[in-house]
């Protein structure tokens, strides 16, 4: 290849000078115009020149700094999760009500959802030892299953359950900065907005032994997230890490199907995941939380308070793992 680009700019160089003697020879009235083709092959040529200059100066610049690196951490995440947390309650109550009103009892298992394993990668460019920033995603996950056993004056017992998985992926950008505690320590606080990628899954068992159904709902919204951690350099190119890591997003765009779990007669709806009050109990006034998918926004007087539903992935998490200077 260096034969080869020897050759070509030695080409060039004997095709220049013919190209200006051959100016020279010219008739007068061609000569302006020759002298005009050999001017912009000059200016080509330096502008290339320019170039080069211009790589030579800045890629110095750019070997000073500390390069690219690979972080990957993973940890125990907590998030508040909102609406769904609020109709889990809604729903249970709304069977316990009617059950005590004719002299019954209830044994109820409510776990709320909030707590989930959580990951994370990011590729940093580091501008120098103290300013970077990152691209990278995150992943997180809370499910769990709460159950309700109705136990009627004078019936048999009945058992249900509400079973609940929410998850999100981060895409996210960061600016970072990082300060040296000593020559193995360094702190550093990060900051930057994200694009959520979410979903919402929930099967529901009714506890008085009827059939039940399943929920999907994909949503995407925005938010923004913040992390403080140290960084301990075993070696030159690697470090461990451990960070607090908290984020700030609420996803009201959900889509997905709600699908009957009766095989024998299968039924499927396909619209917006819906949050309202449905009004109920013995005295037919009392407000029950509800989020369904619906195609079109429950409507009548059995609703109130209707919006679309807010999944609130907002909390936090601790996270430990390393970072590789690639």
């Amino acid at each position: 290849m260096a034969g080869g680009r020897r050759y070509h700019q030695s080409m060039m160089g004997e095709m220049g000078s013919e190209l200006f003697g051959r100016c020279l020879r010219a008739s007068q009235k061609r000569k302006f115009l020759c002298f005009l083709i050999v001017e912009a092959e000059m200016i080509n040529s330096v502008r290339k020149l320019l170039v080069a200059i211009g790589l030579v100066v800045l890629l110095p610049g750019l070997a000073k700094a500390d390069g690219i690196s690979l972080r990957i951490t993973g940890g125990l995440s907590y998030g508040l999760f909102g609406d769904v947390n609020t109709a889990t309650r809604g729903i249970f109550n709304l069977y316990k009500d009617d059950v005590v009103a004719l002299g019954g009892s209830y044994i109820e298992r409510l776990k709320r959802v909030h707590f989930g394993p959580a990951y994370s990668a990011d590729l940093i460019y580091n501008f120098d030892a103290e300013f970077s920033i990152a691209l990278g995603a995150g992943y997180f996950q809370a499910k769990n299953t709460s159950g309700l056993t109705l136990v009627p004056l004078d019936a048999p017992e009945t058992s249900g359950s509400v079973f609940h998985d929410v998850r999100a992926i981060p895409v996210r950008l960061s600016l970072i900065d990082t300060r040296r505690i000593n020559d193995m320590v360094s702190a550093y606080f990060e900051a930057g907005a994200d694009a959520y990628f979410a979903q919402f899954r929930e099967v529901f068992m009714p506890p008085d032994g009827t059939i039940g159904d399943q929920q999907k709902a994909n949503g995407i919204g925005w938010g923004l997230h913040y992390a403080v951690g140290l960084q301990v350099e075993l070696a030159s190119h690697f470090a461990f890490v451990v960070e607090g890591r908290g984020q700030f997003a609420q996803i009201r765009r959900f889509h997905g199907t709600i699908d009957s779990l009766d095989t024998s007669a299968p039924f499927r709806e396909s619209g917006a995941l819906y949050y309202f009050d449905l009004m109920g109990g013995p005295d037919g006034q009392t407000p029950y939380p509800m989020i369904l998918v619906q195609e079109t926004a429950p409507s009548g007087d059995l609703f109130s308070n209707v919006r679309r539903a807010r999944v609130n992935f907002s909390g936090f998490s601790l996270q430990a793992g390393f970072k590789i200077r690639l």
